[in-house]
């Protein structure tokens, strides 16, 4: 019997307000490799360098001179090679950057679908006006815990997101970012100075600059905190708790929570969304059983444990 031939590899996009995020996935789920850059790139907007830190601000500013193109090149292996994708999916909550995109992705030859407009996010309900970041969120972490989870995603806005054991996507909370609060502090007063988000152990800051990180890092902390009870009270719901995001790792070992850290939930739940629209379609091919993610990411409980290293999608 001739062997069949192995399914195509998938190319996964998420734009968000500070990165884009790329994955190439194997049929049945597995990350097999990634790669980033500043979304801002993607049309030389110096508007946005403020919310990268200081190394990659400066790469970006000499990146911003360079043919248009330049941030758009993703490692070769990203899209060649054994079982190169035939398939893009992106998701974006930068609509200036969607098209962009969406046509280089043509232009590579691949089928592209857009996530909330050619595929659904496939949950029983979504919040209205839920970002498709949120909703793919939501999506990963209901495809690990089916009872329901709460998802915490530090990016450059802060949420906090929940879903039932029903599948529906009830809404949570949407707060600045580590790096908005500071450079809201910094630019809405005269003396306070330019911070970028930092470890801070402390609650009683020392200094200016100590004050400035204890209320921002170490309140984001105890904000997520009183919001995860407060919506535990609300819903009833007593589920994992999931947290994920660019700034995770400053929050990771503030969190008095029990919390898994899992870094490319976003990219999974956009997986998902497109292996539910192809299983639906009637599109599973032989031998391409997705795979639950449960035994993924990493467990911390509240018992000071040490935080993980940050685990940049390069």
């Amino acid at each position: 019997m001739a062997r069949r031939k192995a399914a195509p590899d998938i190319l996964v996009i998420n734009v968000g307000n500070s990165r884009v995020g790329a994955a190439r996935f194997s049929a049945d789920g597995r990350i097999l490799r990634k790669a980033s850059f500043p979304t801002m790139l993607l049309a030389g907007r110096p508007s946005l360098l403020s919310n990268l830190p200081p190394p990659e601000r400066r790469w970006a500013r000499i990146s911003m001179t360079l043919p248009a193109r330049i941030p758009l090149r993703l490692p070769q292996e990203m899209t060649s090679g054994k079982g190169a994708p035939s398939e893009g999916v992106l998701g974006s909550v930068v609509p200036w950057a969607t098209g962009i995109l969406r046509g280089w992705l043509a232009d590579l030859g691949l089928r592209v679908r857009v996530c909330g407009e050619d595929i659904p996010i496939g949950l029983a309900e979504v919040a209205a006006g839920a970002g498709t970041d949120r909703a793919a969120n939501v999506l990963a972490a209901y495809r690990r815990s089916p009872r329901g989870a709460y998802v915490v995603d530090a990016g450059t806005a802060l949420t906090v997101s929940v879903v039932d054991g029903a599948g529906r996507f009830l809404g949570g909370m949407i707060a600045p970012g580590l790096r908005m609060e500071l450079n809201a502090l910094a630019e809405g007063t005269a003396l306070l100075p330019e911070t970028d988000p930092a470890p801070q152990r402390e609650a009683v800051g020392r200094d200016t600059r100590s004050a400035m990180l204890s209320g921002c890092v170490i309140g984001s902390a105890a904000r997520v905190e009183g919001m995860l009870r407060r919506m535990r009270e609300e819903t009833g719901l007593e589920a994992p708790v999931f947290l994920t995001g660019g700034d995770a790792a400053f929050l990771t070992s503030l969190l008095r929570e029990k919390h898994t850290v899992v870094p490319d939930l976003t990219l999974e739940g956009l997986y998902w969304a497109w292996r539910d629209s192809e299983d639906a379609s009637g599109g599973r091919l032989e031998g391409t059983e997705a795979r639950r993610p449960s035994e993924t990411g990493r467990t911390r409980s509240s018992s000071g444990a040490r935080p993980p290293k940050a685990i940049p999608i390069r």
